[in-house]
């Protein structure tokens, strides 16, 4: 009779889980990591009998470092947070408070600022250009290549093509746009930051300017694949993350496709994604008022009068 093969999780969802369970207090450490050593086995059981997609994996490393962070915080409930629509801009004001701690107030960024203004102040010239045009030319070039690579990145994952109302596409938009802010603001202030750290002038040049030039562009792409992709994971109603996936059907079956389906914890409805990616991908649907009661948060006990 052959021995029965021991389940392993790739060694990578495994290095997550072991990394997050140090931020678990000591004395509840090595319950937490069985726990969680054992969801990672159960998940890649299903996915080696074809049950579940490999995508999930990230989904379960993500859950476990929030679940060790609730753990650390005495059972807040931190999913819900990061699930909400004012942590992506509450988020952005802090790495935008970061950048200006770190570059000491955006010095490089005022300079490109000041060069725009005086090119738009000067007489007009035919030849030549001083060292603070020819940086904002530069820098002017490169943004717009990446706004170019941005715009093809949001193409290539695909849109939400349904009809919602304003608040949904203004929420897109401004996220897109403080994303790629963000990863914008981190090139302009970190190309002199990175160059004053490296030895030769060549070295600078190559490696200051056209490869960390290239990463913001890929970074920029990134960051918009990103925004599209978190928008359709949001619900149309209260822009909250969707939560409380569900997979249904076999990667091993033709007539019944893998799905999942998505919930928006305040009851406004679900989404159908299709794992398979024939026919319809998304499909959301409105619940009616008779689901509110399954969503409602129990009310605390009630003290005595």
């Amino acid at each position: 009779m052959q021995p029965q093969r021991e389940v392993r999780a790739p060694l990578a969802c495994r290095g997550q889980v072991a990394a997050a369970s140090w931020i678990v207090p000591a004395g509840a450490r090595p319950q937490w990591r069985a726990r969680w050593q054992r969801r990672l086995t159960c998940w890649w059981a299903l996915v080696e009998m074809g049950e579940l997609s490999t995508r999930t994996g990230g989904e379960i490393c993500r859950a476990a470092w929030l679940d060790a962070l609730q753990v650390r915080c005495g059972g807040a409930s931190l999913e819900r947070v990061v699930r909400a629509a004012w942590f992506v801009p509450a988020a952005g004001g802090v790495l935008l408070a970061a950048i200006a701690v770190v570059s000491r107030g955006y010095p490089a960024t005022r300079y490109l600022v000041d060069a725009a203004r005086g090119v738009a102040a000067g007489p007009a010239r035919t030849w030549g250009m001083t060292g603070s045009e020819d940086r904002l030319v530069a820098h002017s070039f490169a943004a717009a290549f990446a706004a170019i690579v941005g715009l093809i990145v949001a193409l290539i994952v695909g849109l939400p093509l349904r009809l919602h109302n304003w608040r949904y596409w203004v929420f897109l938009t401004l996220k897109t746009l403080l994303a790629a802010g963000l990863v914008t603001l981190a090139w302009v202030e970190g190309g002199p930051m990175l160059r004053r750290c490296l030895p030769t002038q060549e070295i600078r040049v190559l490696g200051g300017g056209l490869v960390f030039t290239l990463l913001y562009v890929g970074g920029f792409g990134y960051a918009v694949a990103w925004s599209v992709k978190d928008q359709r994971r949001r619900c149309p109603v209260c822009l909250r993350r969707l939560a409380m996936p569900v997979s249904m059907g076999s990667w091993a079956s033709m007539f019944d496709p893998p799905t999942t389906e998505l919930f928006c914890d305040a009851g406004h409805g679900r989404l159908c994604v299709c794992e398979g990616g024939g026919g319809e991908s998304e499909r959301w649907s409105a619940l009616d008022a008779s689901w509110q009661e399954l969503f409602e948060e129990p009310a605390g006990p009630k003290r005595p009068a």
